[in-house]
């Protein structure tokens, strides 16, 4: 090996150290981020399986004992009470294994909108005939941690540019991207992520921290979208 080729592998090297500086390498050429479980950063993506006992008669009693462990609490809203008094039907008396959030509006019926704060870690319904079929709210307000909770593999590809990665993700979660800034960034060299969509996002805009521009995430649940700004934007 020649001199010019130990230089170009010092510096690859010592550029995916400096970008790489919070991950793991697991083999030559892969990373893993150091993150919590999904479900301890999306409480109502833990996944749950029960068979409710006999004190479990409502729709609304169902809600609560899934909500139980969750930390979260069922918040009651007109025209919702009425149906949380409904006979749980007998085919959601054994419930699982699925997500908490997945488990809950299975429960409830498809004519309820699930609702979620994760600031105050309340959940309530909304009934979907009344914004309109399928219609989201206005102006939702963004739920940081309501991201997939689904671990996978992550890859920020070199031949795009990281818009071009992230909505690439985006897609593969379910999610769509709105990338709201004007600036956009080369891919230097590839790295992999594992990890659930929303902590790949996260720690790939963290080595852009200290760029130029740099960019900040929001996630919005109830309309499954990323929404990338500069981090000085006050949207």
């Amino acid at each position: 090996m020649n001199i010019r080729q130990h230089s170009i592998l010092a510096t690859f090297s010592l550029a995916l150290s400096a970008a790489a500086a919070a991950d793991i390498q697991v083999n030559r050429y892969s990373f893993q981020t150091l993150f919590p479980q999904p479900q301890q950063s999306d409480l109502l993506s833990a996944v749950i399986e029960t068979r409710f006992p006999r004190t479990v008669a409502t729709i609304g009693d169902a809600i609560n004992y899934m909500l139980a462990r969750s930390g979260y609490r069922l918040i009651h809203t007109d025209p919702a009470n009425a149906a949380m008094t409904l006979e749980l039907p007998a085919v959601h008396r054994s419930i699982g294994p699925l997500p908490v959030r997945t488990a809950i509006g299975l429960v409830a019926g498809p004519d309820w909108r699930l609702l979620e704060d994760s600031e105050t870690r309340t959940i309530w319904f909304e009934r979907i005939a009344d914004g309109g079929a399928g219609s989201l709210p206005a102006n939702p307000s963004p739920v940081q941690s309501a991201a997939t909770a689904i671990a996978s593999d992550w890859l920020l590809d070199p031949s795009n540019t990281l818009s071009a990665n992230l909505a690439s993700w985006a897609a593969q979660a379910g999610w769509r991207l709105q990338w709201d800034a004007q600036h956009d960034y080369e891919i230097e060299f590839p790295v992999t992520y594992t990890g659930s969509f929303r902590h790949a996002v996260e720690a790939a805009l963290e080595h852009y921290r200290t760029a130029p521009v740099p960019l900040t995430g929001r996630f919005y649940n109830q309309n499954t979208v990323l929404l990338i700004t500069p981090a000085s934007s006050t949207r």
